[in-house]
């Protein structure tokens, strides 16, 4: 079996790669093709279908030589298991200086066109650091500017066209504005998502983890439970046979051998049927819900600073749920707390009550209670008052949300009339007794 730093590892690494954001290359290479296809389309219909006059054959050759090194970047991407950062940097910097020598022998800024220097820094902003983004931006602000200056004539009919120096000023200013919002909106954006997907990944490991462990103690008890009866026959009858054999017999030592290796055997399984039960706080057997969820919160609560009270309403007259431990419902329970831990004054109390549909658990703390801006955003990620503090984010009561409805349930919050804060979790009594066979 693995150890825990080798387990730990592919994780890591997977985790820094979703940090970064998955992205296969090739995409850039069907839309560069695209992209080719329709500046080649334009080339012919001004030249030929409208008859305007324009270097038309060199222009032919900077689309050719782009077709070229996307060839070649076609084949290196077939050939490689991973394509760097800084390869699609430079191929997006390609791209640009491609546009910019095109738009330059078709009249600079006056060419409507030159919007397409935006196209590779949003790609850029989308799926690259922010410092290669930042790079890209300042080759798309120096080839504007050079644009603005120095440029072929625009393709004309007639008289050549002529703007004035103010309007030809404003469009470059409109192009550098735009590029710079654009670049740092979509970023934003981008990492905004990247971040949520990183921490939503690591919940669902750390619950694929515990739901391990969970089984691993689920087999290690069922291994002890059965070996334990073989076990004891076997060192019954070696001791009849002993008591039947005198010392001398050669097969006294061999019997004395084998009631010393079955009295190993009981003790190891004594260990791992103690270890079983001990594994984190889940439990290996289905039991009432007040039992599971108190030993969920058990090890959170002991961490606590806050006084936290636990109350069974049992006065519903169906019978409790049965259930299994959950790790979905623990991480959940385990963030509410936490949230909780960090607004309450002094105490916090934790109901759980059931009906005939429903298994209803509320955490109510005496705090100031949340924000409405926290309530009208509520179900939404980065909602906190807290973040950027001490590490928050605000994705705590997102996250939380997010597990109780992969269990089928539901997640509100409110203020209590004293100003508290209130969560109540509902989980559909079918659903959860449905899994304790999972």
């Amino acid at each position: 079996m693995a150890s825990a730093s080798q387990m730990k590892q592919p994780q890591d690494g997977y985790l820094t790669h979703l940090r970064k954001g998955p992205f296969d290359p090739q995409n850039l290479v069907k839309i560069r093709w695209l992209a080719l296809f329709g500046q080649l389309t334009a080339c012919f219909f001004i030249y030929f279908g409208l008859g305007f006059d324009f270097p038309f054959i060199t222009s032919l050759g900077v689309i050719f030589t782009s077709a070229l090194v996307n060839l070649a970047i076609d084949q290196r991407n077939r050939h490689v298991k991973k394509v760097l950062p800084i390869e699609i940097s430079l191929a997006l910097s390609f791209d640009v200086l491609q546009l910019t020598a095109l738009i330059y022998l078709t009249g600079g800024l006056l060419n409507p066109f030159f919007i397409l220097l935006l196209a590779p820094l949003i790609v850029s902003a989308a799926v690259l650091e922010l410092k290669a983004t930042i790079s890209l931006l300042l080759l798309v602000i120096l080839s504007a500017t050079f644009l603005s200056v120095y440029h072929m004539p625009l393709p004309w009919a007639g008289a050549e066209f002529v703007v004035p120096q103010l309007f030809l000023f404003g469009i470059l200013a409109a192009l550098i504005i735009s590029s710079i919002f654009i670049a740092f909106y979509t970023w934003y954006l981008a990492d905004n998502r990247r971040q949520l997907a990183l921490l939503l990944s690591r919940a669902q490991l750390r619950l694929a983890d515990e739901k391990e462990g969970l089984a691993l103690g689920h087999l290690a008890t069922a291994a002890a439970h059965k070996l334990g009866s073989p076990l004891n026959t076997i060192y019954l009858i070696s001791h009849e046979l002993m008591d039947e054999l005198s010392e001398d017999d050669s097969l006294f030592e061999d019997l004395q051998l084998l009631n010393h290796e079955v009295e190993r055997c009981r003790i190891i399984l004594s260990e791992l049927d103690k270890d079983a039960n001990q594994t984190g706080d889940d439990l290996a057997f289905a039991l009432p819900a007040r039992q599971i969820i108190q030993s969920l919160i058990h090890a959170k609560i002991i961490d606590m600073d806050k006084q936290v009270t636990i109350i069974i309403d049992d006065s519903d007259e169906t019978d409790e749920p049965i259930m299994n431990s959950l790790p979905e419902l623990k991480y959940a329970l385990e963030t509410i707390l936490d949230n909780a831990d960090g607004f309450a004054r002094q105490q916090i109390t934790i109901t759980v009550s059931w009906n005939k549909a429903d298994l209803i658990i509320t955490i109510q703390d005496d705090g100031a209670g949340f924000t409405r801006a926290i309530l009208n955003r509520f179900g939404q990620p980065f909602n906190s008052t807290r973040k950027g503090q001490s590490g928050h984010k605000g994705l705590g009561l997102y996250l939380s949300m997010s597990l109780i409805e992969t269990l089928g349930g539901q997640m509100n919050v409110k203020n209590t009339q004293d100003g508290g804060g209130y969560v109540a979790i509902t989980l559909p009594r079918p659903y959860i007794e449905d899994r304790r066979g999972l």
